[in-house]
């Protein structure tokens, strides 16, 4: 799952979302889209967190609930992902990657320029 993604070009917004399924970049992934919040984050420092329990995983930014999905749903349907169960795959460990990303295919150039 993302804690954040935030884009440069827009100092105001980020987004949130828990990824699965295949290797990127045949995975899928659910998520908040971007939020606008309202005013520059970068010229503040800022809390972001996200709450994982067997039900939902939500995120919140400087202690405030931004967004929330449900896990007691059929993930199956992703791209014809194996999964038969509700809440799977999240009902297994996840492992926790801190990442800095600088570029990629994340940066829309027809959007961000």
């Amino acid at each position: 799952s993302d804690v954040v993604e935030a884009r440069g070009q827009t100092h105001n917004r980020y987004e949130g979302s828990p990824h699965f399924g295949l290797p990127w970049p045949k995975d899928s992934h659910k998520g908040s889209s971007e939020m606008d919040m309202g005013s520059d984050l970068t010229g503040a420092f800022h809390t972001y967190a996200v709450e994982w329990n067997r039900d939902y995983i939500s995120w919140f930014f400087d202690g405030q609930l931004r967004h929330t999905e449900t896990l007691v749903r059929y993930f199956g349907a992703e791209k014809n992902k194996p999964y038969a169960e509700q809440r799977q795959p999240f009902d297994q460990r996840f492992h926790l990657i801190i990442n800095l990303a600088v570029a990629g295919n994340y940066f829309n150039s027809a959007q961000y320029g």
